[in-house]
C-alpha cells in the first residue's frame, strides 16, 4: 500500500499509523524468518544420527535416528526412469543404505506415503508406491523459490 499509493504518486508526506505498521510487520516478518531458520537448523542437527527422519503429513516431528523395520521386505523395488513411473529397472533393497531401506519398507506398509532421502553429498531420492510397486526416483532436484522481503524502491 505504501508503495502504490505513497511513493509512485509521489505524495509528500506518508501517514505516521501507516509507516508504523509497516515497520512492525518487518520485525514480525524477521522474527518469524529467524525463527523458521532456527527450526531448520534444528532439524538438520537431528539427520547427523543414523537413520531417518520421520515427519507426519503436517510437517511434525514424529522421530528421528530410526530404522523402520517390518516383518517382511517389499517383494520388490523398482527405479523410475522417468517422472511417471513408467519405466522402470528392478533393484535390490541390500544395496541401498538404512535410510533408504526404511523408507522402502515404510512406502510398501503406508501406499499414500511418500519419502525423501538426502544423501551426504546432496542427491535427493523420492520414495513411494504406486500400484504394488515401491518405486524410487533418483537425482530428484529441489527448486528454491525466493521471496523477496520488501519490494524495491523505484530509483529516481
Amino acid at each position: 500500500m505504501i508503495h502504490e499509493e505513497f511513493i509512485e504518486s509521489k505524495f509528500e508526506e506518508l501517514p505516521m499509523d501507516l509507516y508504523l505498521d509497516e515497520a512492525v510487520s518487518s520485525s514480525e516478518l524477521e522474527d518469524i524468518n529467524n525463527e523458521l531458520r532456527g527450526c531448520i537448523r534444528f532439524m538438520v542437527s537431528l539427520s547427523r544420527v543414523d537413520g531417518l527422519i520421520w515427519l507426519d503429513s503436517d510437517l511434525s516431528l514424529r522421530g528421528f535416528g530410526v530404522e523402520i523395520t517390518t516383518k517382511e521386505d517389499p517383494a520388490a523395488v523398482y527405479r523410475a526412469n522417468n517422472t511417471k513411473g513408467t519405466n522402470l529397472t528392478k533393484l535390490e533393497m541390500n544395496h541401498f543404505g538404512m535410510r533408504h531401506r526404511s523408507m522402502m519398507r515404510y512406502c510398501a506398509v503406508v501406499p499414500s506415503g511418500i519419502g525423501f532421502v538426502i544423501s551426504q553429498d546432496g542427491d535427493v531420492r523420492a520414495i513411494t508406491t504406486i500400484g504394488e510397486r515401491v518405486l524410487l526416483w533418483e537425482n530428484v532436484r529441489i527448486q528454491s523459490i525466493l521471496i523477496p522481503r520488501t519490494p524495491r524502491a523505484y530509483v529516481m
